[in-house]
């Protein structure tokens, strides 16, 4: 659920700024009071009777004669104490707001506690913080989402301007009940229209995805429950929504009809005394708190950046190891099932070993909930690891709550959904569309976050961490090991910890590593004790595939069981104690000589920004990723060899052989996908001027590297033998005749596997990858990066290559037949190359039609040799003569010139 959602979007990205910081409060009521130039009231426009402004006394606002008084109000109501108090009665709660509560900021944080379960609508999520003020404006109270983006700390000119300059938003209001107390002076107000809207934009979503607006039913809606404590009020509001023409929704018993629970946590900012903010640097990757300061325009940029980190001080400030005054502690919610709870633990308490470095013993601590804790796992004081069901996802997440001001991390709930192990054993088991769900993989690794989007909640670790849980455990199946064996349980609790690890590295504060696989040859992935000890890859952050070695070899570690090298040192930074500072300046010397190592071996960092390198990579592993995905493909031929004796078990169904050949289409896919990059690919770095060892910031891949890649998918996707099946095998790949609540079993069209349509998908998904625009564009480019006397890649070379491999049997040994897979690739090759010349794509360069008209023409050529032949048989000849006037169409097309 990404798109529609305006308030959340302001959750996200509201960020105050330190002191210094705007302070006034936006005017957002024509009716609220003007002030002349000593603070006194001036009349305001639109008032018509001069006793409707609120009377002030010297403590503060005091009653109107039409007002009721403050204890009658709540005669009979039960008082909940905490950071503030409210006042319960039937179901209603009002908010007793003192003066010295109005116009201050508290942190406001929001959580989805309960779900439909599908569409990315689930529970417990995490939907961000801001700050927020409670406003008087005349008879009402708004709470306003403070908008301190924007500051001028040390200008007070520009401070104004800034102030005048961007506003506040208005998440509610809400009129006063009560004459003010007569001794505290504290007014009431009724909780509900506060905070009853919808805050997520839920409606918008559904009206923009499914075209079915669901609307807020405020009727139905209402705050459900409140708890106070000291620091902080959690207050849960159950929203009704209702739709006259329903969507999908085939998890509810009403799809017209559905709740949604939100938590909201009210708190004070959090301030530690001792706390400083840290300043970042983009040669290490953490999540940031920023926010623009307008007091100097002669800077580089506006904006200042501080790392987001936990508050954590030595007992004892002058040894050389000591115990943290408060440790980060997790708790693991009693709903998690016991036998993984173990896992868990022991992925989060890998990260002290980081810590234990920079002088912290015992930095993570890990405990687990009571099954008679008076305490809920949402409230703001407790960082925990939770346990969700959804029906159409699974997922794990790690985010965090932040102080937007400072960057202090104050509260985190990592969540995990049991469909990221449960669903290896039903992903495709219902999968009626393989096509669509082979496209919608490759279009995620293409995406990055979106656009204004706060990383720290743009992790889509699940998805593929499904992918390869399921893929290790069907080729280990496949070879013998049973399901529920001490070597499956092994292979599935290390699993649980890498992915814990990565979890809890992004409540720490880390973003996504995912270059850090190249630390690693490959040569060296299944060296048990080298890995054990450096770590399989060089961070935790990165989306590792699972290291499964080829049959008969020896087998290394499946998963990371230690912190790599990066890990360490992005915890350094982030939380190395630096004495005798007094403001984040002072931090600087320290800490850039700490960025400054970026081009160590083993500190290789890339991250979601990054992804055109093509070094950096999701679900790749070591330094060589063609090595690695030649193996990878020999590891699916084995496992689709081999899955027809050993995963069909009797009594189950053969949906299982289905899933298992999906599967192994997947890994095809990412193998296409992060080879393909290399062609026509950047390597970027992050490094400074005069950083030690210090890179260039791009170079272009070499070119035996990319030469290395096109054959690889030449031979691997393009080549007349790559795929080849047993007709018994394909024979077994039934679904399940089960109905279920989709009703799937009665919109299949076919129920055989929809071979050719996948393998074309494939191979279309690879040809898009080459003849993208802007690789076609780089590769011209690139040909002016290459040092004088090397030879470049070029654009004519990738062409060649690709064109004398699609149409082998023309180009090669003349084979007189050219069978049904070949056909629908050529076919589909011949339309790409017509396009590129008759309808040029904006961002491709004039080379790209020359070639396609090159390639086109010597095709022609080509064919009419190959029809001279008596040997072709009817369906080979039929497709060569069509392909041959549709090429002498193309070459006397008009050319369409786009313009957009």
């Amino acid at each position: 659920m990404k798109k529609g959602l305006w308030l959340l979007a302001a959750l996200l990205l509201a960020v105050p700024a330190p002191a210094g910081a705007v302070d006034e409060p936006a005017v957002t009521d024509p009716a609220v009071q003007a002030k002349d130039s000593e603070g006194v009231d001036l009349p305001a426009r639109g008032r018509k009777k001069a006793d409707d402004k609120a009377a002030s006394g010297p403590g503060g606002p005091v009653a109107r004669k039409d007002e009721p008084a403050f204890d009658d109000v709540i005669k009979d109501h039960a008082a909940i104490k905490g950071l503030m108090t409210l006042h319960e009665k039937d179901g209603r709660y009002l908010l007793e707001i003192l003066p010295e509560q109005l116009d201050r900021d508290f942190m406001l944080s929001l959580t989805r506690e309960t779900g439909v379960g599908q569409f990315g609508l689930l529970a417990a999520q995490v939907l961000g913080e801001v700050p927020v003020r409670f406003h008087k404006v005349g008879k009402k109270v708004q709470l306003l989402l403070r908008n301190t983006r924007f500051a001028a700390e040390t200008d007070p000119d520009i401070r104004r301007a800034v102030a005048k300059s961007f506003s506040d938003s208005l998440a509610g209001s809400s009129k006063i009940e009560s004459a003010p107390h007569p001794e505290s002076k504290a007014i009431l107000v009724d909780l509900a229209p506060l905070l009853v809207s919808d805050v997520e934009g839920v409606g918008a979503f559904f009206g923009q995805v499914f075209q079915t607006p669901y609307n807020l039913d405020r009727e139905n809606s209402h705050v459900s429950a409140v708890k106070g404590f000291p620091r902080n009020m959690e207050i849960e509001a159950r929203l009704h929504f209702a739709a006259g023409r329903p969507a999908n929704l085939v998890n509810l018993p009403d799809p017209r009809s559905l709740f949604i629970t939100y938590r909201f946590s009210l708190s004070d900012v959090p301030a530690a005394p001792g706390f400083l903010p840290r300043i970042a640097d983009d040669r290490v990757g953490h999540f940031l708190a920023l926010y623009q300061d307008f007091s100097d325009d002669r800077r580089e940029t506006p904006y200042v950046r501080y790392v987001t980190r936990w508050n954590l001080e030595k007992e004892e400030p002058y040894a050389a190891l000591s115990k943290p005054k408060e440790p980060i502690t997790y708790w693991i919610e009693n709903s998690v099932p016991k036998k993984y709870r173990k896992a868990l633990a022991d992925g989060t308490l890998m990260w002290n070993r980081a810590f234990e470095k920079i002088g912290f013993k015992d930095a993570v601590v890990v405990k687990q909930q009571p099954d008679d804790a008076d305490w809920d796992p949402a409230d703001v004081r407790y960082a925990t690891i939770r346990w969700f069901i959804a029906t159409d996802t699974g997922f794990a997440i790690g985010p965090s709550r932040i102080n937007p001001m400072t960057g202090q991390i104050y509260d985190a709930d990592i969540g995990w959904s049991e469909s990221i192990i449960a669903g290896r054993l039903r992903e495709y088991e219902e999968l009626t569309d393989p096509v669509t769900a082979l496209q919608d993989l490759f279009r995620s690794m293409e995406m990055k976050p979106e656009s204004g989007r706060d990383p720290r909640f743009a992790c889509d670790f699940a998805r593929g961490a499904v992918e390869q849980i399921g893929f290790g455990l069907e080729l280990l199946e496949a070879r013998g090991v049973l399901p529920g064996s001490p070597q499956a349980d092994e292979y599935i609790n290390g699993f649980i910890t890498y992915v814990q690890a990565h979890e809890v590295g992004h409540t720490l504060g880390l973003r996504h590593n995912f270059r850090s696989s190249v630390e690693r040859s490959y040569a060296d992935l299944h060296d048990a004790g080298l890995t054990g000890q450096k770590g399989l890859v060089g961070s935790v952050m990165d989306y590792v595939p699972v290291n499964i070695a080829a049959n008969g070899k020896a087998q290394g570690q499946y998963w990371p069981t230690t912190l790599g090298s990066y890990d360490h040192w992005a915890i350094e930074y982030a939380y190395k104690p630096i004495p005798g500072v007094k403001k984040p300046e002072d931090e600087l010397p320290e800490l850039k000589a700490i960025a400054s190592r970026v081009a160590e071996l083993g500190l290789s960092y890339g991250t979601d920004e990054d992804t055109e390198d093509p070094r950096t990579n999701t679900w790749d592993l070591g330094s060589e990723p063609v090595s690695f995905y030649a193996d990878r493909a020999s590891l699916v031929k084995e496992l689709w060899k081999g899955m027809p004796d050993k995963l069909a078990r009797p009594g189950e169904g053969y949906q299982l052989l289905r899933r298992a050949f999906m599967r192994g289409f997947t890994q095809y896919a990412l193998a296409v996908f992060n080879v393909t990059k290399s062609i026509g690919g950047l390597h970027t770095h992050r490094d400074h001027v005069a950083d030690p060892q210090g890179r260039l910031p791009m170079v272009p891949v070499a070119a035996d590297r990319q030469r290395a890649a096109l054959d690889f998918v030449r031979a691997n996707v393009f080549a007349p033998e790559a795929f080849d099946f047993q007709p018994d095998t394909l024979n077994r790949l039934a679904l399940t005749r089960w109905w279920d609540f989709n009703g799937n079993i009665f919109q299949i069209p076919r129920m055989e596997f929809p071979l050719h349509d996948v393998v074309l998908a494939l191979q279309q998904l690879t040809l898009q990858a080459l003849y993208n625009p802007v690789k076609l564009d780089r590769l011209v480019d690139l040909e002016m990066h290459v040092a004088r006397g090397q030879k470049a890649f070029t654009l004519a070379e990738m062409f060649s290559g690709v064109h004398e491999s699609v149409w082998a049997e023309v180009y090669g040994t003349g084979v007189p037949r050219i069978n049904s897979f070949r056909r629908a690739l050529q076919r589909d090759h011949l339309k790409r190359l017509a396009d590129m010349m008759v309808r040029p794509a904006p961002q491709a360069p004039e080379d790209a039609a020359t070639m396609a008209r090159a390639n086109l023409s010597d095709l022609s050529k080509r064919i009419a040799a190959s029809l001279g032949g008596t040997a072709l048989d009817a369906a080979t000849r039929a497709h060569l003569e069509e392909t041959r006037a549709r090429i002498e169409a193309a070459l006397t097309a008009q050319v369409i010139r786009q313009t957009s």
